[in-house]
Order: C-alpha cells, then sequence, then structure tokens
C-alpha cells in the first residue's frame, strides 16, 4: 500500500493530506505524462542508467505531483529488493493493469527498456487520437456554442433599449417581442447569472456521481453508440485502442485470457468490457480467437476476418497493427464526416435564432408605423 492509500485510511484530515500531496482533485496521471515517464525511463534504461538512478532523475524533473509520489515510491519499492511491475502495483492511479503487465512480461523475457519504449508508443498513440478526436468533435462544438451565445445574448442587451421604447408607446406588442424582452430583462439581472452558474454545478456534480454507477455509465454509453456519426466514432475508436493494447500483449507473451479482458478494460468502454466475457468464455472452451469475438458483437465482422487469417498465417499481433493503422485512416474519415454535417446543422441553427431576434424586432416597428 502506498503512502497516500496509509495517509487516506489513517484518517489523516484533508487538508494535511493536500499540503503532502498536492494534486489529490485529479485521480489519475494524465496521459501525456504517463507517456513521458515510459520513454524516458526506457531510453535511459537502455543507455545502462540503472532503474534506481533512472525513476531518481524523473522523481526530480517531473512536474506532475502524482507522477513525482510514484517515482520516489517506485525508488523505495526497488530499494526494497522489489520488482518494477510489482512495486507499481501498489500506484493503480498512476499505473495501469495492462502496463504493469507488460512490464512484469518484459522482466521475465529481459527485454524491460523495449517494453517501455512500446508502452511509450502507445501511450503516444492513444493520445494522438485523442487529441484528434477533441480537435474533430470538442472545439467545433466549442466555437459553436460561441457563436450562439453571441448570436442569443448580444441583441437583447444592444436592442434592450429599442424594446423597452417600444413597449413603452402602447402598441399590442406580439408573442416574439414579448419573449424577447423577457430573455432580454433576464440577461440584465446579476442574479440570472448566479443562479445559472449554480445550476450547472449541480447539474455536473449529478450527472458525475450518477456517472459513476455501472449501471448507468453501461445505459449512457449504450444510448451513445446508438447516436449517428457519433456511435460509429466510439467504436472505431475502442477498437484501434483494443488492436493496439492487445497486439502489445500478445507480443510481450502474455496469454489471450489474460489479454482480452485487460486489453478490453484500456479502451474505457463498458460495452466492450461487459461483452468480452463471452469471448473470454469461448476461449476457454478451446475456440480460436476469430471464434470467440464473432461471440462479441461489439467488434466489425472485417475485423474478425481478418483476424482468422492472422491466426492462420501465425502473425496475429503483426496483423492486430496493421488493422489499428487501417482502422485509424476510418476513423479520421468519421471525424471529418461528422465535421462536415455539424457545420450545416449549426449554421441553420444560428440562422434561426438570427431570423427570430430580427422578426421580433421589426414586427412592432411595423405596428407603430402603422399606427401613425
Amino acid at each position: 500500500m502506498n503512502e497516500l492509500e496509509q495517509s487516506r485510511k489513517a484518517g489523516q484530515p484533508v487538508k494535511e493530506l493536500a499540503v503532502r500531496f498536492p494534486d489529490l482533485t485529479r485521480k489519475s496521471v494524465r496521459l501525456r505524462d504517463r507517456a513521458v515517464f515510459f520513454r524516458s525511463l526506457g531510453t535511459m534504461f537502455e543507455a545502462g542508467v540503472s532503474l534506481t538512478r533512472a525513476l531518481d532523475q524523473l522523481a526530480e524533473q517531473s512536474e506532475d505531483p502524482l507522477l513525482r509520489q510514484a517515482a520516489q515510491g517506485l525508488v523505495k519499492g526497488l530499494q526494497a529488493g522489489k520488482s518494477l511491475s510489482r512495486v507499481m502495483a501498489d500506484f493503480p492511479w498512476a499505473f495501469t493493469t495492462v502496463s504493469r503487465r507488460l512490464i512484469q512480461a518484459g522482466e521475465h523475457s529481459g527485454r524491460l527498456a523495449q517494453v517501455l519504449l512500446r508502452l511509450a508508443d502507445n501511450e503516444e498513440q492513444m493520445l494522438e487520437m485523442s487529441q484528434k478526436v477533441k480537435n474533430s468533435l470538442v472545439t467545433p462544438a466549442l466555437v459553436s456554442l460561441c457563436c450562439l451565445v453571441l448570436v442569443v445574448a448580444l441583441p437583447p442587451l444592444c436592442l434592450r433599449g429599442l424594446l423597452t421604447m417600444l413597449k413603452e408607446t402602447g402598441v399590442a406588442l406580439p408573442w416574439p417581442t414579448r419573449m424577447l424582452l423577457v430573455f432580454s430583462s433576464l440577461l440584465c439581472n446579476g442574479w440570472f447569472y448566479v443562479g445559472l452558474v449554480a445550476l450547472t454545478a449541480v447539474a455536473w456534480w449529478a450527472t458525475r456521481r450518477l456517472l459513476a454507477l455501472p449501471t448507468a455509465s453501461l445505459r449512457f454509453w449504450q444510448a451513445l453508440m446508438w447516436l449517428p456519426l457519433i456511435g460509429p466514432t466510439l467504436r472505431t475508436l475502442a477498437v484501434i485502442h483494443f488492436g493496439q493494447t492487445l497486439a502489445s500483449m500478445l507480443d510481450s507473451g502474455n496469454s489471450l485470457l489474460v489479454a482480452l479482458p485487460l486489453s478490453a478494460q484500456a479502451t474505457g468502454n463498458p460495452i466492450l468490457q461487459n461483452s468480452i466475457s463471452l469471448a473470454v468464455t469461448r476461449l476457454t472452451e478451446g475456440e480460436t480467437l476469430a471464434e470467440a469475438l464473432i461471440a462479441c458483437p461489439f467488434f466489425p465482422r472485417s475485423f474478425v476476418l481478418s483476424l482468422r487469417a492472422g491466426e492462420e498465417s501465425g502473425s496475429v499481433a503483426q496483423l492486430l497493427l496493421s488493422l489499428v493503422k487501417l482502422y485509424r485512416l476510418e476513423l479520421e474519415q468519421r471525424l471529418s464526416s461528422f465535421a462536415s454535417a455539424l457545420e450545416p446543422l449549426v449554421m441553420s441553427l444560428v440562422g434561426a435564432i438570427v431570423g427570430f431576434v430580427v422578426v421580433a424586432t421589426l414586427l412592432p416597428m411595423l405596428k407603430v408605423v402603422d399606427s401613425l
């Protein structure tokens, strides 16, 4: 048990723990920091630097307090005579089960440096894919949100004087104008923003607590997988992570019964994690990998058929890496299609809001002109 967990179980106050462990609000090491850690450790170890010395240097150089704490704990464990993979098990918030299994296989085979560099490659490729997804999905969404906020907020605030003047003329205002006046009054009220922030915070907290429940998380992912464009994109991303992790584990000497559930766990997709148990059961009954994965409806048929060819040729790991490259290209195409479909949708929504504001502003002015 690491020092952080011992302190928590001992019932130390949160303030004291926050002083000793300054980043308790984040529960795990970032993917980018872990990739740099494995790359640096593998490079130094391959150059002949001992693990203890290399970890000491990484602890001094790391800007992540969680990773620095883990590196210091690894040094103490190695000095106590434990293996690197065994000590890593004491820091589950820093190192995944997959990485520990791969390092354990590297220790047994004498290829620890190569395994560390392979882990760094995997983490960097996953980071690259995550960045592509964020750039293709999150960035357009944020830009669209900013445009909507400007279109919705600026007209009521800028036209508030004109709308108030029209209201004071005594002319019966149409319902679009009345709605615009109410919305304008809300935007000019400071308590509206206080309530909005409080409501957003409560909704965010409740959503996180709800998604922490396995059943709710599974239903949420099932709903996402049914959505057009989003569902196939998430499926392709999970297949890429699964294939890349499975290839690394098989190449390191892990058995399929061990590699399959851990590879599914590495994707972070609860649907795949639940359905992979069917494949594991069929493997224990003596079926091949391709036959076992057919029972798991998550994977595309082309993926399973390609694995069957790889099993016949005895090069499953190499074939998985080739499939990962193909699915990366497919993912990029899906992200491009999603971004292309999002643009006209956002433009239509912005146009509808602009039209509503124009109509709500012009209708009462026409009535005033007619009354003169």
